[in-house]
C-alpha cells in the first residue's frame, strides 16, 4: 500500500491515502462504539488511559473468557468471543460512563467470580475506589467517597489473593490503603495508632484506631475499622505508582516514583528485598509465573529483572527511547 500526505504521530502513520480511499488508525475507545463515527482529518490523541481486566467464569456449560476494559471515563465487560466477530456490534454486558471523576485503575476479584456476579474494584483520579458488580450491573459500595482517607488519585487497586472481601489501593502520594470492602467506610478522617505496626527501610504500616464498643481485630491485630491500616511507601512524598502480588499469594512488589521495588511479606510486613533504579522512577513492576524473579519498568528506559533468590539485580533490558510503562 502506499501512503501519502497522512498525519504523523511522531514516527507512525495515522492514516493513508490509497486508491481506494482514507484508511485510519482507529483509537480503541472510537473502536468499541457499536456506532463508529466517520473519518475527520485531525491530530490523534493518545493521551486516553487504557487499563483491562480479565476474569474466566463458567456458564453452567462451559468457561467463557470475559474481558472488563476502561477507556477514559468508561468502563466495558464483554465477553471476549463476542469481539471475533468484528462485522457484529459489540455485546455489552455492562456499560458505565463516569460524568464526574474518572477511573484511572481497576481489578476484578478472581476469587468470588462467577457467572452471575463478577466484582470488580475502580479507583478513581480524585482518590476514591468504588465496588461494582458488573455481573449484576449493581453499583455496591464506595470507599474513600467523601475523600476524607486520602485525597490523591488511585494509582493502582487490586484484590488481595485468595480474598472476596480485602483489597488494596496505592495513590500518587505515596501512600497505600487495605480495605474491607464487607465493612462499612465512614466519612471521617481515620485516625492511626501514633507508633506504627512495622517500620522498615523507607516505609512504615500504621494501622488504625477504632472505637472499643466496636473495636475487631484480624488475626494480625489490625482493627476492622476502614481502612484497615496505612501504607507509608516514601518518606520523600514519591508516589506509589504500582504493585503486584506473587503468584504465591505471600508476597508484595510496590514500586515508587523515587526509584525504589521493595519486596514485603504480606502478613508480617518484613522487607525481604530492595532494588534502586538506575536513575528516576519506577512505573510498573510483575511476578514470573513461577514466582522467582520481579521484572520492573520506568523512566530510567531500562527493563530491571531481579532475582527473589538471589536478592539482587540480574539482568537489564536496554532498547527502549522512552519512559517502560507497563511490563508483564
Amino acid at each position: 500500500m502506499s501512503a501519502e500526505g497522512g498525519i504523523r504521530d511522531g514516527n507512525v502513520k495515522v492514516h493513508f491515502n490509497t486508491r481506494e480511499g482514507v484508511y485510519k488508525q482507529m483509537p480503541i475507545s472510537e473502536y468499541f462504539y457499536p456506532k463508529r463515527v466517520p473519518f475527520t482529518q485531525g491530530p490523534a490523541s493518545t493521551s486516553t488511559p487504557v487499563k483491562t481486566s480479565f476474569v474466566k467464569v463458567n456458564d453452567g456449560k462451559e468457561d467463557q473468557d470475559c474481558v472488563c476494559l476502561t477507556v477514559g471515563r468508561e468502563l466495558f465487560y464483554f465477553m471476549y468471543k463476542s469481539i471475533k466477530d468484528h462485522s457484529q456490534p459489540l455485546e455489552f454486558l455492562d456499560k458505565r460512563t463516569y460524568k464526574g471523576v474518572a477511573p484511572t485503575c481497576h481489578d476484578i476479584n478472581q476469587k468470588s467470580a462467577n457467572a452471575e456476579s463478577v466484582k470488580v474494584a475502580v479507583g478513581f483520579i480524585a482518590g476514591q475506589v468504588q465496588i461494582i458488580d458488573v455481573g449484576t450491573k449493581q453499583s455496591l459500595q464506595i470507599m474513600n467517597e467523601d475523600r476524607c482517607v486520602e485525597k490523591s488519585k488511585v494509582t493502582c487497586v487490586r484484590w488481595f489473593p485468595n480474598s472476596e472481601n480485602t483489597l488494596l489501593s496505592a495513590h500518587i502520594s505515596g501512600f497505600m490503603y487495605t480495605y474491607d470492602v464487607s465493612q462499612p467506610c465512614p466519612n471521617v478522617v481515620p485516625q492511626y495508632h501514633s507508633h506504627p505496626d512495622k517500620v522498615g527501610d523507607g516505609y512504615m504500616i500504621h494501622s488504625i484506631k477504632v472505637k472499643s464498643s466496636t473495636s475487631n481485630t484480624n488475626g494480625n491485630g489490625v482493627g476492622t475499622g476502614n481502612p484497615l491500616c496505612r501504607w507509608t511507601m516514601t518518606t520523600d512524598g514519591s508516589g506509589v505508582h504500582n504493585f503486584s502480588f506473587s503468584p504465591c499469594g505471600r508476597f508484595i512488589a510496590i514500586v515508587t516514583q523515587n526509584g525504589y521495588l521493595r519486596i514485603l511479606d504480606i502478613n508480617t510486613y518484613d522487607l525481604l528485598g530492595c532494588m534502586k533504579s538506575y536513575f528516576g522512577g519506577l512505573l510498573s513492576c510483575c511476578w514470573s509465573p513461577d514466582g522467582r524473579y520481579v521484572v520492573t519498568g520506568g523512566e530510567d528506559d531500562l527493563i530491571s529483572v531481579w532475582s527473589f533468590c538471589e536478592k539482587n539485580v540480574i539482568a537489564r533490558g536496554r532498547g527502549h527511547k522512552s519512559w517502560v510503562n507497563d511490563v508483564s
